[in-house]
């Protein structure tokens, strides 16, 4: 009686693993999970094409509200300092600056200029009384409005951004179907395995209840 309780256990145990291998693979190969995280792929796309409108009139405020900054930058970044005298800022110096990518008077700020060796406070104040000097030639012009550069930026940004989920969309259907038929064909390929280990372990459970 023992021995057969072993023998019967030994049997359980198996059907048991092979029911959880079956249904593992079931799982991963066979199950929708695989369809829906994508269906709800694209429905996360076409809520963020909808929302794209929105954002661009945001980012399109952003703009507006940044002209004049936006402006003077551009004005200061004409201003190349090899081009200009600085008092005590040499060749040398000059090259060390554009080494660091100091380049224009746009580019000139003091925690950055001290950070660069050679360059203290007293040189650090030569550049940024010079940055002063220029920017105090800017004249702001709210006519212009937003530099058409920025905006053709943000149109573009926006475009391709719309055009790679719009194609993403139209490509969902063939997707979608390609997906649901290779999870029927696993499910065909499957099916008997899993129905097999379903009524292995079934009968196994079921020859140990007379032990119980």
């Amino acid at each position: 009686m023992r021995r057969e309780r072993t023998a019967r256990q030994a049997v359980l145990n198996e059907a048991q693993r092979a029911w959880d291998y079956a249904s593992r693979i079931w799982a991963e190969q066979a199950a929708a999970d695989a369809f829906k995280n994508k269906l709800s792929e694209f429905e996360r796309l076409k809520r963020d094409h909808e929302n794209s409108r929105p954002e661009y009139d945001r980012e399109k405020a952003k703009l507006q509200l940044t002209v004049r900054q936006r402006q003077l930058h551009k004005f200061l970044n004409s201003y190349f300092i090899n081009d200009h005298t600085i008092p005590n800022i040499g060749p040398g110096r000059k090259a060390t600056l554009v080494s660091f990518g100091v380049e224009t008077a746009a580019d000139i700020d003091q925690r950055r200029i001290q950070k660069i060796r050679g360059f203290g406070s007293s040189l650090t104040n030569e550049l940024v009384q010079w940055r002063k000097k220029v920017e105090a030639n800017f004249v702001f012009d709210a006519s212009k409005g937003i530099d058409p550069v920025d905006m053709r930026a943000l149109d573009q940004k926006y475009r391709q951004q719309q055009g790679k989920i719009e194609n993403a969309l139209l490509a969902g259907p063939d997707v979608l179907g390609k997906l649901r038929a290779e999870i029927m064909r696993k499910r065909g390929s499957l099916r008997n395995e899993v129905e097999n280990a379903a009524r292995t372990l079934a009968q196994a459970r079921s020859n140990m209840t007379v032990f119980q």
